[in-house]
């Protein structure tokens, strides 16, 4: 059976609108602000959002440094303590005097305790003293591409060039 032109075009009509996407579900908003003249053309469980997509952390690069600006110092103790408990071994904390070193300076070192560095200390400030002769720069040689590697290289930067970088006129 052949199909008509008229069967395999498909409608641009949205079935539902943008209004009332978000207002079956306000979760969908944040596709209409990324692109406010797409269309969703499915009417079905609109409402239901997967348990697999609820369940799945948002990615953060900096998930620890923000709990340590947000958690209170007593939180921050606490999971430091038990960070201890979990990972040093009671072998080994048995051996060397690991535990009661942690909790005296490793908190010093390991945690963001709100104490401020106060720079080098007892130490009288000195200047030091340079050649004349000593360049205010000194530029690093280039590291040679190797003669039997050349060609290939060379010839991968220039397909870049068609595919990836951009002529411009700076």
């Amino acid at each position: 059976m052949m199909m008509s032109n008229e069967d395999s075009v498909t409608s641009t009509k949205p079935t539902v609108s943008n209004e009332d996407l978000v207002a079956m579900n306000p979760m969908y908003q944040h596709l209409i602000n990324n692109d406010p003249d797409a269309y969703y053309p499915w009417t079905n469980n609109l409402d239901e959002i997967a348990t697999e997509e609820e369940e799945i952390a948002i990615p953060c690069g900096f998930t620890s440094a923000l709990y340590a600006m947000t958690a209170s110092t007593d939180e921050q103790l606490n999971d430091y303590y038990a960070l201890l408990d979990t990972h040093v071994t009671a072998e080994f904390a048995a051996a060397v005097l690991i535990m009661e070193f942690m909790r005296d300076e490793g908190i010093k070192v390991f945690m963001n305790m709100h104490m401020n560095w106060e720079g080098i200390q007892g130490i009288e400030l000195f200047e030091l003293d340079w050649k004349e002769d000593t360049p205010a720069v000194l530029k690093p040689t280039c590291r040679p591409i190797k003669k039997n590697i050349y060609e290939v290289a060379e010839k991968e930067f220039n397909r870049h060039l068609t595919v990836q970088f951009a002529a411009t006129s700076l």
